[in-house]
Parts: C-alpha cells; structure tokens; sequence
C-alpha cells in the first residue's frame, strides 16, 4: 500500500517537474524575443535623425558647393559685367585688366589712338568707391578736392563717352593712388592698394593760393590752354636751379629785375577767377604744356628785347609768346 502511494507519488512529482521544464524555456523566450523588439526599437529610433541629416547635408555635398566658388575667382570673367554698355569703337584693341593678380576680364579696357581708356563707374565698382567725377568734354576729372588732369601734357584730352564715360587710365590711376600700369600682350596689370589722396598729399595750399593768383593776373582774357601755359613757367622754374623753389619765390623774385608784372602792381593780390584756380590744380598734378618754357610777354605791348635775343621761341598761346 504505501509502495503504491510513493509510486504515484513519485510519479506526480516527475509529471510536475516536467511540466515546469517544458513552461520555463518557453518564458524565457518570449522575454528574449521583447527584449530583442525594445532594442531594435531604440536602435532605429536614434539611427533615423542621423539618416534624415546625411540625406539633408551629406558630406560630398559641401564639398561640391565649395569647389565652384574656388573656380569661379580663379578664371577670368570673360566678358565684364560692370559696364555692359561700354561700347569699344572701331580701330581700337581690347585689352585684357588684371588688378594684383586678379582677373578682371576681356573687353574692359581698351586703346585708341595711344591712350589707355576705362570706364569710371566700372573702375569705381571695381574698388569699392563712389569717389570720382566727371564731365564728358573735360580734361580733367575730380577726386575728392582733387582735379586731376587726363593727360599730363595735351589739354584736348578730354572725358569721353564710349556708351558710357570714360578717362584715361593714368588720370583713374592718380585718383586712386595706385602705380603705373604694365602692359604685355595685350593685358594691363594694375598693382597696388587705392589710398584716394586728397590735395594736402600731392601740394601745398600755399602753392595753389599764389600759382592760381599769378595765372588769373598774368593771363586773366586768356583762353585756358594760355592760362595753363603761365602756370606751367611758374611751375618750370620751380623745378629749375637758376630760380627758387617755391612757387611764392618764384613770384616774387627779383634777381636781375622784376620777373612777374603783377607782383610789382599788386594785381597779383586780386580774387584770382574760377578758370584760373583750375589751371593752377591741374598744373600743381603734374600738368606740363612744355617742360621747356620759362619765359613769356606780350609781344603787343611790350618789346622783349632780351628774351627775343637769349631764349629759343617755344610757342604763341593767345596773346603771348612763350621762350625756353
């Protein structure tokens, strides 16, 4: 009897742990299966923004946006947006502008009869300025409280208007206070950093104040071609040992007798005219009719025994004749 009872008995208890060993794995799975669910999970939850940011900037994308912008200020422009309207007249030669290296482009520039022309408003673009003037049928263009003279010896060089205005480089050049210009094969080379000098940086108030007053009193009817003649003499012997070096002393020098009229009558003292003021700007830049002349008068009045005599005659500007 009790054989019998422990042999079910033991039966039971094998039936039940069987039973235990057969549940228990299959609990153990489904743990692992929802652990493994929550990870996966998780995994794409924090994968995804990195995704959606590759797509959005991926890393061979900046590279290629950068890339173009290198190029495009490495190569020349063509043809140069600035001054669409330039119109290049027939007979002259494009030229090619670099400025410190860089490339401007084909077409900005050009020359015509020896003389270098740019357009003022696209040489302005250019450096970052609004700086200059100037009048079509002038010759000269304005820079701050400046005149600068278009050429250094032709007053009928003028600001001429190609589609738009235009002025010869060296004028461009001073205004900016950058250095001369290289040419080779049809390119121009501009080097240097634009200063824009005011009037103090290139001559005295002084020089201008009595350069103007001695050409408005000695040439005062004059055409302006005559007005600047005068102003070139000053400036002539200034530049001469025989004379003083400063326009006031050349005035009123009076080694060998009185060399200017007006400085012995007082007129020379007078408002000098407007005319007069910008030939003495103009000639104070570097403007020179003759390098060579020192001397005039006025034949109609007054004889000039000695100068007719010792000096070369050079030319006649209105009423005067000019000796060297």
């Amino acid at each position: 009897m009790h054989k019998q009872l422990l042999s079910t008995a033991f039966a039971a208890f094998l039936a039940l742990a069987l039973a235990i060993c057969m549940i228990s794995p299959m609990a153990r799975g489904t743990k692992v299966e929802i652990l493994a669910d929550d990870t996966t999970a998780s995994a794409e939850t924090t994968v995804a923004p990195d995704d959606t940011e590759g797509e959005v900037l991926p890393e061979t994308d900046a590279v290629t946006e950068s890339e173009p912008e290198e190029e495009t200020t490495a190569e020349p422009i063509e043809e140069a947006p600035i001054s669409p309207s330039l119109a290049i007249p027939d007979g002259a030669q494009p030229l090619s502008l670099y400025i410190n290296g860089r490339a401007i482009g084909n077409s900005f520039a050009f020359e015509l009869d020896g003389i270098i022309w740019l357009p003022i408003d696209g040489f302005e673009e250019l450096l970052g300025t609004d700086t200059i003037r100037a009048e079509e049928g002038l010759c000269y263009i304005e820079s701050g409280d400046r005149l600068i003279p278009c050429s250094k010896s032709d007053c009928e060089v003028t600001v001429r208007a190609f589609g738009v205005l235009c002025a010869p480089i060296e004028a461009l050049l001073s205004a900016a206070g950058l250095r001369s210009t290289e040419i080779v094969g049809g390119e121009i080379c501009i080097w240097g950093v634009p200063t824009f000098p005011e009037a103090d940086d290139i001559y005295s108030y002084e020089d201008l104040y009595w350069l103007s007053r001695i050409i408005s009193a000695e040439a005062r009817g004059e055409p302006f071609i005559g007005q600047l003649a005068v102003g070139t003499v000053v400036i002539n012997r200034t530049r001469s040992h025989y004379y003083p070096d400063t326009v006031y002393k050349v005035i009123f020098d009076r080694v060998g007798g009185v060399q200017f009229t007006p400085a012995s009558t007082g007129s020379v003292y007078r408002e000098p005219t407007e005319s007069s003021v910008i030939a003495a700007k103009l000639c104070l830049e570097g403007f020179s009719l003759d390098p060579t002349i020192l001397f005039f008068f006025n034949s109609s009045i007054a004889k000039g025994t000695w100068i007719t005599s010792n000096r070369e005659y050079t030319m006649t500007v209105g009423q005067h004749d000019f000796y060297s």
